[in-house]
């Protein structure tokens, strides 16, 4: 019987993992369609703790086959609701264990008042995992969950990204609670995050596998880890790095573009061409253009620079994607750097205000709660930051598997 169910449930497993659905859908039909084989039979079926736990490797194997979950990535993270940065599968043990004490205490409470249920109770001795010999390690969802997370917390490597991530704004999870993506790019970038990427760095002193040089395999200067890979390689900079920077900026020139009224187009970002200058009666926007002052200032082109005619509000907005430690740095710098412009342009063009907005999102997607705040005070949707953030980790994702090829 238990042979019947496990073939089934693996059946059901494999079938969704060949299905087109995106990341979030997959999980989705795995937690109800695939486990619900499972489930029916706690309570009637004794399933050893080594029967669920070989289940719960066997649904792990299964994703790591089809390439969406790294063998090396947090375990925890893979039973984690995607608000905290997890993917929300359904952790077969506990959902066994919650089930059984839920049963155990129903037909317990109704013994008190039912002789049947006392009559039941007392002629099932081990023949049920319901029987009151069966001994089962109970722990409710929530307390299940920040277990979890404290074991999350307490590794060394993997809880790196937990830690940036609590720093930031809850928006930074947004991409994996929409979970728009392949289920295996959302698994490689989950692997980023875990740094567990197999970097020249990883694989000498932590798998302890290569004994050769560690230098980065691009550039040939520094150690090669992830970090490097993902924003710190100058062979990269100019290449793949600036490619992402400006995918992610047209994102935003693309929709001030339809905001003002300056010009509509349904084209996909990627596809969007800026011209230096677009200009209607009310409002300017500069892209990527040198603004020339009367005084030597040497930081004087942000990526984009809007113009409000009418209230004379000039806004100077640039685009970094900094490693996740270092947000709060950029953030600091970018108004340090522009500082001297604004001065200059409110003097020469006699606005009434000039704003500087940095708009930084890590290279692993985090948003920093300033962004949010900044989006909300110029009015912009947080819906832009939403599809920033989504490029952004896309493309980090294409720039390390190009560099790992």
């Amino acid at each position: 019987m238990k042979q019947n169910i496990e073939n089934k449930y693996k059946d059901r497993l494999t079938k969704i993992m060949r299905t087109q659905l995106n990341a979030k859908n997959k999980i989705k039909a795995i937690n109800t369609w695939a486990i619900p084989t499972l489930t029916y039979s706690f309570g009637v079926i004794q399933w050893t703790k080594t029967d669920i736990q070989a289940i719960d490797r066997l649904t792990r194997r299964t994703l790591t086959s089809n390439r969406a979950l790294h063998p090396n990535s947090a375990i925890e993270r893979l039973y984690l609701p995607r608000k905290q940065g997890g993917r929300g599968l359904i952790n077969i043990e506990a959902a066994h264990n919650i089930q059984i004490h839920k049963l155990q205490t129903y037909f317990n409470t109704k013994a008190i008042h039912s002789k049947l249920h006392a009559s039941i109770n007392q002629a099932d001795n081990k023949y049920t995992p319901l029987s009151a010999h069966t001994q089962v390690q109970h722990t409710d969802k929530k307390t299940f969950i920040t277990n979890l997370a404290q074991e999350w917390s307490s590794k060394k490597l993997h809880s790196q990204f937990k830690t940036n991530l609590n720093k930031q704004h809850p928006l930074s999870t947004k991409w994996m609670e929409i979970g728009q993506l392949y289920i295996e790019t959302e698994g490689f970038m989950y692997a980023i995050q875990d740094q567990v990427i197999p970097t020249k760095n990883y694989q000498k002193y932590i798998s302890k596998i290569n004994t050769g040089s560690d230098s980065c395999r691009m550039c040939k200067s520094t150690s090669e880890t992830i970090q490097h890979i993902t924003s710190g390689c100058p062979s990269l900079a100019q290449t793949e790095y600036l490619n992402r920077h400006n995918l992610t900026a047209k994102i935003l020139h693309k929709y001030l573009l339809q905001k003002y009224n300056i010009k509509s187009t349904q084209e996909p970002y990627y596809k969007h061409i800026p011209e230096p200058v677009h200009e209607n009666k009310n409002y300017k926007i500069y892209w990527d253009r040198s603004i020339i002052t009367d005084k030597i200032i040497t930081n004087n082109r942000p990526d984009i620079v809007t113009i409000d005619k009418i209230h004379r509000i000039t806004t100077l907005i640039d685009i970094a994607h900094p490693l996740d430690h270092n947000i709060q740095k950029t953030i600091a710098e970018k108004i340090r750097k522009y500082t001297d412009l604004s001065e200059e342009i409110k003097m020469m063009w006699k606005m009434e205000k000039v704003l500087i907005l940095p708009i930084i999102i890590s290279v692993t997607g985090l948003i920093p709660s300033e962004l949010y705040t900044e989006f909300k005070k110029h009015n912009l949707p947080i819906q832009v930051i939403i599809d920033m953030q989504k490029s952004t980790v896309l493309e980090t994702c294409r720039i390390v598997r190009k560099v790992m090829h």
